[in-house]
């Protein structure tokens, strides 16, 4: 009764006078079998798959009776390891959807909503359990593991998500029930029903559909025998250490180019006003070398020469800020798209992959082009497009600079969203990216927690 999923079998019987060899199953779900009522409505009773066999069919007959063995599509996730998702943390919901997609068979399930934060709720709740993907992953020995040869199945990954939420999953016709035994038990049959695969569910009601009796059963030689029972259980945990809690700024997959089109014509830069030798010259131009970036000529006063590449970029697991003064003092701004007249001329946040190379012409190509990658943030109180002062914002909470774009997974582990990120690693001089390094700035090594509460 409490098993954390209930999987069926059954066998169908084909009499033929041909070769049926499409129904040679090589692969777990090469044969799809679906029985349906014989009636008009034709609602189906029962899928699943026939399973990898060989067949024997006599000749001494015209018509011959063959015998495929079938597994219900909830039996085939043993044969395939559970695939990471992009990012490191998912909910519940995502992890069912994913199991009940591989199984390839099911259109709704359907979830009971007895388990809940508060003893008279009735709220949805799939979605607001978090879990780190990593759980389903044992450890590698080695460098040339993959992530499939360690990888828990989508069997094993299903059960152990019914196991926590104290459900059996049982699959009924096209839909798969995750059935608390006690709720049912209670007379208590409200559920969520979800399509397979959607963001969210509705509230349904689904009562028995048979009360079982007595005369329900009629079998000779029939015997009652009861099963183990244990009053003792032992649990033991197997800990894993996590090398990424959220996702990395720059990690590939998530990053997107937003480097705007529009850019173009040359700028003066102080960086000192009251010292013009520290100044230097840029002529910025669209290129799409490699995809879109910009090309950045720079030229310091001493004649110094600089041919770089920049790239804006955003990150669908991050939200950046940038703020420009308004009526009402200083206003967010939406930026589709990011110019290097924007990054020297808000406040705010970005992410920026950069290539720094001398040469001695413009026409010179740089040997070797490499990019680093920034996250630049500025808050300084010198505006060096309108040469006026302004505040300094980082002690500000309503000023973020950086925020995770899902605040509810980040509850799984800080407990809300008051929690603090430390970005810790090299301070750089946006001058000097652009190539021009004044005398009196620093490179060091620093780490900054002041960017605000909601980072």
């Amino acid at each position: 009764m409490y098993k954390p999923v209930r999987y069926s079998k059954a066998t169908m019987e084909v009499r033929t006078s041909d070769y049926l060899m499409s129904l040679y199953a090589a692969g777990a779900q090469d044969v799809r079998v679906v029985m349906r009522q014989n009636n008009a409505s034709g609602a189906i009773v029962w899928t699943g798959y026939a399973t990898p066999n060989i067949y024997d069919m006599g000749f001494a007959y015209e018509r011959n009776t063959i015998q495929l063995e079938l597994v219900d599509a909830l039996s085939t996730l043993q044969y395939y390891p559970y695939e990471r998702s992009v990012g490191s943390v998912v909910s519940f919901l995502d992890i069912i959807n994913k199991c009940l997609i591989k199984a390839n068979a099911y259109s709704y399930f359907y979830f009971s909503t007895n388990t809940q934060k508060a003893s008279s709720g009735t709220a949805e709740l799939l979605s607001k359990i978090y879990i780190a993907e990593s759980n389903f992953f044992d450890e590698k020995n080695d460098s040339s593991e993959t992530d499939a040869d360690v990888a828990w199945t989508y069997k094993e990954v299903l059960e152990e998500i019914c196991k926590y939420m104290g459900v059996t999953a049982i699959a009924v016709g096209d839909s798969v029930y995750f059935v608390d035994a006690d709720a049912v038990g209670a007379a208590v049959h409200t559920y969520y029903k979800y399509a397979v695969g959607a963001p969210s569910g509705t509230q349904a009601t689904a009562g028995s559909l048979r009360t079982i009796v007595a005369s329900d059963f009629s079998r000779a030689n029939s015997s009652i025998s009861l099963s183990q029972i244990y009053n003792k259980v032992r649990v033991k945990d197997s800990l894993y250490d996590f090398d990424h809690v959220i996702p990395e700024v720059f990690q590939e997959g998530l990053v997107s180019n937003i480097t705007a089109t529009d850019q173009s014509g040359s700028f003066e830069r102080l960086i000192y006003p009251s010292d013009p030798s520290h100044s230097w010259t840029l002529t910025v131009m669209v290129t799409t070398q490699e995809g879109r970036q910009l090309k950045v000529l720079a030229e310091d006063r001493a004649g110094t020469k600089y041919k770089n590449y920049a790239r804006y970029l955003a990150n669908s697991r991050y939200k950046l800020y940038q703020y420009m003064s308004g009526t009402n003092g200083l206003e967010e701004v939406t930026n589709y798209e990011a110019n290097y007249t924007d990054s020297v001329s808000k406040i705010g946040a970005y992410l920026i992959r950069i290539s720094t190379n001398g040469v001695s012409e413009y026409s010179q190509e740089p040997a070797n082009i490499s990019f680093n990658d920034f996250i630049c943030i500025r808050w300084n109180t010198y505006d060096p497009v309108t040469g006026q002062g302004r505040a300094d914002i980082t002690s500000d909470d309503r000023y973020p600079m950086i925020e995770t774009d899902d605040d509810s997974q980040m509850d799984a582990f800080f407990g809300g969203d008051n929690a603090y990120i430390i970005l810790q690693g090299k301070v750089r001089c946006l001058a000097e990216l652009c190539g021009f390094r004044p005398n009196n700035v620093r490179v060091q090594d620093k780490s900054h927690n002041n960017f605000g509460d909601r980072m």
